[in-house]
């Protein structure tokens, strides 16, 4: 029989952190997203008999998408606070957990309506005021005609 100490697992652990189209929650407690994205396109289209310099400026992307964080307890047991913040959208979302210990943990489904000027913008994920982890979404605003898919949308100038 050995003597070795259990070595520690410690925790929790952020196992996922994503944007997305929208998130499926199965009959079985299974979580599904769908459609992972981390940019935000609006493409702008002038209207016919336009040239790009009467396009109006369209200066934010406004998009509804949801968001999927998974958190793992580790060696974490009890009452915590999960934040979700971006700097740059000024959001700052907080959420009371409670964590059960081991492989068990919480999972945050965001629905989130956002207005983001081009860029990329970062959102931090803390637990009880640590950082854990930070994931990206850029917005991108584009001029021209494309297909749309329902994670773009299309403007249409105003003459």
């Amino acid at each position: 029989m050995s003597n070795k100490k259990k070595k520690s697992l410690d925790g929790p652990f952020v196992t996922q952190a994503i944007f997305c189209e929208k998130i499926l929650h199965e009959k079985d407690g299974v979580l599904t997203p769908v459609r992972i994205i981390d940019t935000l396109t609006a493409r702008l289209i002038p209207l016919s008999g336009e040239g790009v310099e009467q396009v109006k400026h369209v200066e934010k992307v406004q998009r509804k998408i949801a968001s999927l964080i998974t958190v793992k307890s580790g060696d974490l047991v009890g009452k915590r606070t999960i934040r979700v913040v971006c700097k740059s959208l000024s959001v700052d979302l907080a959420f009371p957990v409670v964590f059960e210990g081991g492989h068990r943990g919480v999972n945050l489904m965001l629905d989130l309506g956002l207005e983001l000027p081009e860029g990329v913008h970062w959102f931090s994920v803390l637990i009880s005021g640590k950082l854990m982890t930070k994931f990206p979404l850029r917005a991108v605003i584009q001029l021209g005609q494309a297909e749309t898919t329902s994670a773009e949308s299309q403007t249409t100038a105003q003459g």
